[in-house]
């Protein structure tokens, strides 16, 4: 559709979900389609697997795509993670061997 990354955020209302996708108000200018429109399209778009992470994407205006996670099979993979990882759990190498300027 013509956004190269998602636009993601996490809601301040969690009812909405875990996190949001705001594209649709990006897709909108370049489409000239209303957002909410372009939300219904792509939340319609995508399908959820049956023993997925996701248990529910929605639309909601006025043009986010919202997701709600499946926290009874997120939480034991989190969990199991940490405990193969052990001390190396939320380590990254971005950025390894760069100076930061402050």
């Amino acid at each position: 559709m013509g956004v190269e990354e998602p636009q993601l955020e996490i809601p301040k209302d969690p009812q909405f979900g875990e996190v949001s996708c705001t594209s649709p108000f990006v897709l909108s200018k370049k489409l000239g389609s209303p957002p909410l429109e372009i939300a219904r399209q792509l939340a319609s778009s995508i399908e959820l697997e049956r023993d997925g992470l996701l248990i529910r994407v929605e639309a909601r205006a006025p043009g986010y795509v919202n997701f709600k996670v499946d926290w009874s099979r997120y939480s034991p993979l989190v969990v199991e993670s940490v405990i193969e990882q052990r001390d190396y759990y939320g380590r990254t190498q971005v950025g390894e061997g760069q100076s930061v300027f402050l």
